[in-house]
C-alpha cells in the first residue's frame, strides 16, 4: 500500500503569492487507488481520506489565497491607472487653464467689439435723429418766414394805403419791428 504525504509547496509558488514572480497554480498529483478489504485497509482507507482531505482542502485554501492575492494585485493595478490619469490631466491642467483663459479672453473681446457696435449704432441713431430734426426745423422756419413775409408784404401796402390817406401808421410800424426781430 502506498501512502502519500503532504508535500511542501515549491519555492516558485511561494515566490509568486508574495508577488516576486509570475503566479503558478499547480493540481495535486493523481492519487492512488487503494484496496478495499479488511480492517486494517478499513483503517488505511480512512487515514488516506483524511490526508486526501487535508490535501484537498490546504490546496483549496492556496487557490482562495491566490485568487484573492490576483484580485487584489488587479485592484491595485486598476488604482494604479486611475492615480496616472489624474496624473496626466494634473500635467495638462496649466495647458487647459491658459485656453480657458483665452476662451474667456475671446468671449470679453467679443462682447466689448458688441457693445462698441452698439455705441457706434446709436451714436449714428443719434446724429441721424439730430439731422432730421433740423431739416425739419429748417422747413418750419421756411414755412414761418414765407407767411412772415406774406404778412410783412401786406403791411407795407397797408401802410403804404394808409400813409396815402393820411392817417397813423405806428401800430403798422411796430408790427413790422416784431416780425422784423423773428426774422432777424
Amino acid at each position: 500500500m502506498t501512502i502519500k504525504s503532504l508535500s511542501i509547496v515549491p519555492s516558485r509558488e511561494l515566490a509568486a503569492a508574495a508577488g516576486r514572480s509570475e503566479i503558478a497554480v499547480s493540481t495535486p498529483a493523481n492519487m492512488p487507488l487503494v484496496r478495499i478489504g479488511g480492517p486494517i485497509n478499513a483503517a488505511l482507507t480512512r487515514w488516506q481520506a483524511e490526508r486526501e482531505a487535508k490535501t484537498y482542502r490546504a490546496l483549496a485554501e492556496s487557490t482562495r489565497a491566490q485568487t484573492e492575492f490576483v484580485n487584489t494585485r488587479a485592484d491595485l493595478g486598476r488604482s494604479f491607472l486611475a492615480t496616472a490619469r489624474v496624473i496626466s490631466e494634473l500635467r495638462e491642467l496649466p495647458v487647459i487653464l491658459e485656453h480657458d483663459a483665452q476662451v474667456r479672453q475671446a468671449m470679453r473681446e467679443r462682447e466689448l467689439a458688441g457693445a462698441q457696435r452698439e455705441a457706434v449704432e446709436a451714436r449714428y441713431g443719434l446724429d441721424a435723429t439730430r439731422d432730421e430734426i433740423a431739416e425739419l426745423r429748417a422747413k418750419q422756419r421756411k414755412k414761418v418766414v414765407a407767411k412772415e413775409q406774406v404778412a410783412l408784404n401786406a403791411l407795407v401796402k397797408a401802410k403804404v394805403e394808409l400813409e396815402a390817406l393820411g392817417r397813423d401808421t405806428a401800430a403798422i410800424d411796430t408790427a413790422m419791428a416784431g416780425i422784423g426781430e423773428k426774422q432777424g
